[in-house]
Formats: structure tokens, sequence, C-alpha cells
């Protein structure tokens, strides 16, 4: 049963993470968009460009072979970024394994995985996410993300247009 609702949870996140509008599990560079999870072998697969390009290949970072090549969408507004951004399309890749998408101008984007596993550890990673930005306790996830104590005292804020103590 468990691994059915991960199913149906992953098809439903590969469908938001396909949209143009770019997610927190984005990674960016050289202009290209990729969701940083990665992708199910059998869904949707896009990435958002934002920088002039016609087209693109994706690259095994295994075998250095171009495994696809397309062209991009037209291109158009994404209102959410503000950017003009251009959509590249690589639902066809079902091959499991680790890849870099890159443009006809040269540009790289970072590496990403297609594999059954990609959200196999989304729910511990986002949890640690939530755990690292928690206040009111000391958080120690690592040397680098730790910190103290913090927000100590209840309080309304400003944006609510009230003042004084809150009351829990």
């Amino acid at each position: 049963m468990a691994g059915h609702k991960l199913e149906r949870y992953a098809r439903g996140f590969e469908r938001s993470a396909s949209m143009d509008i770019a997610s927190n599990a984005v990674a960016s560079a050289g202009g290209i968009r990729v969701n940083q999870i990665g992708y199910l072998p059998g869904f949707p697969k896009v990435a958002s460009v934002s920088v002039p390009a016609r087209s693109f290949r994706v690259r095994s970072l295994a075998t250095n072979a171009v495994v696809l090549q397309a062209g991009l969408s037209a291109p158009h507004a994404d209102p959410a970024s503000g950017d003009t951004i251009r959509r590249a399309d690589f639902s066809p890749l079902r091959t499991p394994g680790e890849y870099r998408i890159e443009l006809g101008t040269g540009a790289q984007g970072d590496p990403f995985r297609v594999g059954h596993d990609v959200y196999a550890q989304a729910l511990d990673l986002t949890m640690r996410c939530f755990y690292g930005q928690r206040c009111g306790c000391e958080v120690d996830l690592d040397a680098q993300h730790a910190h103290s104590q913090c927000h100590m005292e209840s309080a309304f804020h400003p944006s609510s247009g009230k003042t004084g103590a809150a009351t829990n």
C-alpha cells in the first residue's frame, strides 16, 4: 500500500515539477533549471531555460554520449518569475542514469538523475529542512547547520497590524 501512495504522490509532484513555474526543488546553472530531486523514467521531464537558445541536448554523465537532442519551445513569459523562458521537454528519456542538459550555445545545466527511486528520500530531506528552520529550540544538523534557541518570546508579526505579546 505504501508503494502505491508514494507512486500517487510522485505523479502529482512530477506534474507540478514539469510546470513552467519554478519550484523550491529547482537547480539552476547556465540559465537551465531542472528538478534537482530528479525525474521518474515514465513521467514528463521538462526544464526551463531562461537564456536565449534554440536547441538543447541531454548528455549522459556515465558515457559522455548525447542521448537526446531537440529544439526548445518558443519563448514565453513566466508570470511567477517574470523571466522569458523556453521549455526543454526531454520526456522521451526513460533510461535511469545521471545526465546534464546542454544548450546549442554551449551553456550547461546542473546534473540531474532519472530513476525509479528519485523520490525515495524526499520525505526525509523535507523533514530535515523543516527541522533546520525550527526556532524555540537548539538545532544541530551538522557543523554548518546549527543554531541556539531563538525567537523565545511570542509576538505578532508587524504585517498583522497587532502589537504586544501573543498568547498561545
